[in-house]
């Protein structure tokens, strides 16, 4: 699967982050629908805000990065 070098960076720093709140300002809208339409992310409902985590296909995608 191809990817920017953006999409390659939110990947690295939401895994070593743990997931980023929805109200996170440092990555772009655009780059987190381009990860969530290629299943690479998915949103959860926590009890006060949206939270985005890497996906086992993502993980699996993040290492074959490295």
């Amino acid at each position: 699967m191809k990817l920017t070098e953006i999409q390659k960076d939110t990947l690295q720093r939401m895994y070593n982050d743990g997931g980023i709140d929805d109200t996170d300002t440092w990555v772009h809208k655009n780059t987190i629908n381009a990860l969530h339409k290629k299943g690479l992310i998915t949103y959860f409902n926590y009890a006060n805000c949206t939270m985005w985590e890497i996906t086992d296909k993502g993980l699996s995608e993040l290492g074959t990065l490295h």
